[in-house]
């Protein structure tokens, strides 16, 4: 991933932003970003992005498919600031490691941290949905921070009416 180029909150350069999406049928969901443009990413705090899962055939939908998009942007502090990074939303609840959503971050040059996540969980309740949150608070100085947004399913069953939202934002 090329270094994020901003320099300002106001003024980054669109390359470095970028959306991916696979594995669903109705091009209408997935990222909740106008026409699934990366020019459409927010580039100012508070950051909210959803990303809409389609119905497993299993659970009543029609999609089979391992269903996953990701999302890079940067954010630039102008001072030290408290910023608060959340994921939430619906998994399922028949077997863990599916339904993942999850924040990475560059906490310091090319230094990552997977910040928050939401996974399934193991409990053999077919196509039973579960809230999950995840909520991380961090002081950072000012800079140009990286991060990324990942939503995957790892499979094509057990899902139903999920929709995963991302927070980044100044508290």
């Amino acid at each position: 991933m090329a270094f994020c180029c901003c320099i300002d909150q106001n003024q980054c350069l669109p390359q470095y932003y970028s959306l991916s999406q696979q594995g669903l049928i109705n091009p209408d969901n997935g990222w909740n970003i106008p026409n699934k443009d990366p020019n459409n990413i927010p580039r100012n705090l508070p950051i909210s992005i959803d990303f809409k899962f389609e119905d497993s055939e299993n659970c009543g939908g029609m999609n089979n498919n391992y269903q996953w998009g990701t999302i890079n942007g940067c954010i630039t502090l102008s001072s030290q600031s408290t910023i608060e990074f959340s994921v939430s939303g619906l998994t399922e609840r028949e077997d863990d490691q599916f339904d993942i959503s999850n924040i990475w971050f560059e906490l310091s040059p090319d230094y990552w941290s997977q910040l928050v996540i939401i996974t399934a969980t193991l409990e053999g309740l077919g196509c039973e949905m579960g809230f999950r949150s995840d909520t991380k608070v961090l002081q950072l100085p000012a800079g140009t921070y990286r991060y990324q947004l990942n939503s995957y399913t790892n499979d094509g069953r057990f899902h139903k009416n999920m929709i995963h939202s991302f927070s980044i934002k100044k508290i």
